[in-house]
């Protein structure tokens, strides 16, 4: 009775080591771009354009020290908790003063992750443009300085189009 009561444990405990992370899909518009997202102990998101992949599994964070106590370290995106996923599709158009054409179009879907820990992670697919992957908000707690850091790597990010 015992050995069994022992084996049927070490069995549990095996299935719960085995938990694999959440996963969710992306696909621009046009269903050219797809991007796998996976959260768990790392959150790592792959990306793919017509079936090939362009990006191997990268881990993605953020990373900076709590305003408030500069000791303190932050980091969003390790072991990764997501409470709520929602998908939206985007077709709006933003004014361009400086450049040759009046405006420009902003066709996306887009995919955030609702976080335990009270932060989101954003993903979104474009046809013409490598996806992005951005913090929104919950950054209120990070310094300045990373909040700068982040603010221009999601602007360089948002700047890289497939040829």
């Amino acid at each position: 009775m015992k050995s069994l009561l022992i084996q049927t444990f070490c069995l549990l405990f095996l299935c719960l080591g085995t938990v694999r992370a959440q996963q969710y899909q992306l696909a621009s518009p046009n269903g050219k771009l797809s991007v796998t997202v996976d959260a768990g102990e790392a959150l790592t998101w792959q990306i793919a354009h017509d079936g090939t992949t362009v990006l191997q599994p990268s881990a993605i964070a953020l990373q900076g020290r709590d305003e408030k106590s500069a000791k303190k370290a932050i980091t969003f995106g390790k072991n990764v908790k997501v409470i709520r996923a929602e998908r939206k599709s985007v077709e709006s158009s933003f004014p361009t003063p400086l450049y040759k054409k009046a405006s420009v179009k902003d066709v996306y879907n887009q995919l955030t992750l609702k976080c335990r820990g009270g932060y989101s992670v954003q993903f979104r697919a474009y046809d013409e443009a490598l996806p992005t992957a951005s913090f929104p908000n919950r950054t209120s707690r990070l310094s300045s300085s990373t909040k700068l850091r982040t603010s221009i790597s999601t602007r360089i990010t948002r700047h890289l189009y497939l040829t």
